[in-house]
């Protein structure tokens, strides 16, 4: 796991938002060195979770025993394209779900764990026994752990196995069977200040014989590494204290801490680069579109005592295909960003929004899979999340009071692999982009 409990203050309800980069040997033959740039979101509140690739919710949580019901991706993942000794085969990334058992006691948390294979990817499971302890010193965490897992038949051969139709000479048909593995780690956090943090680890992982005796599996002992930078928001950080430079609008900003936006929009034809400065509104001629709804909540108002309030938004997304497809369903959470301190804010409420965070499809939407096919041999569900928005007050626009927190604006609603940078999105590159207009209340 990429952030494991325990490395961050816990409970405390704070949204955070940041970025990783994992480096190390590759367990798969022919395959390059792995470099991967993760973007993370996480969460800290007392029935809930999430910390980058991992989450959950606190089903029973005593001081002598917790259970937690879990979610995790598994980041093991080959294509066509990652090298000529793997070409025409596929394994794509997987999410687990299940329930995790955790035992505090003097000498560390001892915990189990078991996931079945939820996104029916490889259709079986895995069962983990796990031990890990903080040691802190100052401003500086450490957190050794040592987990022994292991996996059903299914979940080897599909990772580890090559079927029948994939062999050749020199890469025969091949099942594992139920097998294992034993990771060795230690964590680490460094605070920074009460809102950011430095963290990573280091890692060695050892798959069982039968594993190791894959003919796509170069080596049984792997090292990788990982290193990231999270800001929380909210809490005792400078923004929760220090008087916002935005408190000149407080008359004309509600204390609204929820909102609610409906859009509509079309698909793009240009990129996200070219839409902002470039003004390049122009559409796709199949008149594919998107129907938005999303829902915020406020977690730092005037955020380091700037005119600039932060919000997290999690959204249903409509895809409509015009019979290129069956419309597809997306959901997405983010962390977005207003900034509302333009000089003519106090006649016209006008804000700025910028917000990043996670999109996933049920089915990928049609000009979207063609962008990404046109470089890449396979296409992704999950994305990276982005949405530019600019907007102003209808209420002031009109001299109508009771409307003041009503806007009407625009956006862009993003999606793409980072190009191609993240293994999280399956290293491809490409995306969509829907240019459209919203109405967005406070209240």
């Amino acid at each position: 796991m990429l952030i494991p409990r325990g490395l961050l203050p816990e409970g405390d309800s704070r949204w955070g938002l940041g970025v990783g980069f994992r480096v190390g040997q590759t367990q798969w033959r022919g395959e390059s060195r792995l470099t991967d740039l993760v973007p993370l979101l996480s969460y800290e509140g007392s029935r809930a979770w999430l910390r980058g690739t991992r989450g959950g919710v606190h089903l029973i949580d005593r001081p002598a025993f917790k259970l937690d019901a879990v979610a995790q991706v598994r980041l093991d993942r080959y294509t066509g394209d990652s090298g000529r000794y793997l070409s025409g085969m596929l394994r794509e990334h997987s999410l687990g779900g299940g329930l995790e058992a955790i035992f505090p006691t003097a000498l560390g948390e001892f915990s189990i764990e078991g996931l079945t294979d939820i996104s029916h990817t490889y259709k079986g499971t895995s069962f983990s026994v796990a031990w890990a302890r903080n040691f802190d010193y100052g401003n500086v965490r450490l957190r050794p752990s040592v987990s022994l897992d292991r996996y059903s038949a299914d979940l080897a051969n599909y990772y580890y196995g090559v079927s029948a139709s994939e062999s050749r000479p020199d890469r025969p048909a091949y099942t594992p069977g139920s097998a294992g593995s034993v990771r060795v780690a230690l964590h680490a956090s460094y605070r920074l200040t009460d809102n950011s943090y430095l963290f990573g680890n280091i890692g060695l992982n050892r798959v069982a014989g039968s594993i190791a005796d894959s003919p796509v599996v170069e080596r049984q002992l792997r090292v990788t590494a990982f290193g990231g930078y999270l800001y929380r928001f909210g809490g005792t950080g400078p923004g929760a204290t220090a008087a916002t430079a935005g408190d000149r609008y407080a008359d004309k900003f509600a204390d609204g801490r929820w909102s609610v936006r409906v859009a509509r929009g079309s698909n793009a034809q240009a990129s996200l680069l070219k839409i902002i400065p470039g003004m390049d509104f122009s559409l796709s001629p199949e008149h594919t579109g998107v129907l938005d709804l999303r829902i915020g909540r406020l977690i730092d108002k005037g955020f380091n005592g700037w005119p600039v309030d932060i919000y997290v938004n999690g959204a249903y997304t409509r895809y409509l295909e015009q019979n290129l497809q069956d419309d597809a369903n997306g959901v997405s959470l983010s962390l977005k960003a207003f900034y509302y301190g333009f000089p003519w804010s106090h006649r016209v409420k006008t804000r700025f929004g910028f917000g990043a965070g996670l999109s996933y499809v049920d089915r990928v939407p049609t000009l979207e899979r063609r962008s990404i096919l046109d470089k890449n041999p396979n296409t992704t569900k999950l994305m990276n999340h982005l949405d530019v928005s600019v907007d102003f007050s209808v209420g002031d626009v009109i001299g109508a009071k009771s409307l003041r927190d009503t806007f009407l604006g625009f956006a862009v609603i993003h999606r793409s692999a980072i190009f191609g940078a993240s293994d999280l999105f399956s290293g491809v590159d490409g995306g969509s982009n829907y240019n459209s207009i919203y109405v967005e209340s406070l209240f």
